[in-house]
């Protein structure tokens, strides 16, 4: 999902960019990235941490592979003074589950019987959304809907 001016709602940056401000940025759709316009006001040695603070990037919908960015500091002419392109990675995490309940009709053993599960996810979820439970292998699931065999 690309960026937009409505997703990312403020960019701050401190440290390097002098004290905590806000930060100019433009945001290319095409390429997925933000660039800060007014992020060295002065000339800088180096040695200063830059800390940039982005409200809003919507993280990954599933959990996959790491994925890569890249930071490139480009002067006033788009050409790079410095540059990491490999190395730096990201990786979403599982959100998690609460209230988490699961409420058999029966609890006999070598019955036929509803079971109810109940949980509330602590975070969004996206249109195409699954939802799997694996039962205990002692448990047998038949092939029909709402029918377990535990």
């Amino acid at each position: 999902m690309p960026l937009t001016n409505s997703d990312l709602t403020s960019v701050e940056g401190m440290n390097l960019f002098d004290a905590k401000r806000f930060l100019t940025y433009s945001i290319d759709t095409s390429k997925n990235s933000v660039t800060i316009t007014d992020g060295c006001r002065s000339y800088r040695e180096p040695g200063l941490t830059g800390i940039i603070d982005f409200t809003l990037i919507q993280n990954p919908n599933s959990i996959k592979p790491t994925s890569s960015l890249s930071i490139f500091i480009k002067d006033s002419n788009q050409f790079a003074i410095s540059g990491v392109s490999t190395g730096i990675t990201y990786t979403a995490t599982v959100g998690q589950m609460s209230q988490i309940l699961i409420a058999p009709q029966t609890t006999t053993v070598n019955t036929l019987t509803p079971i109810a599960v109940q949980f509330l996810p602590d975070h969004s979820l996206p249109v195409s959304s699954r939802i799997v439970i694996t039962f205990p292998n002692d448990c047998f699931v038949q092939n029909q809907p709402n029918q377990t065999l535990c």
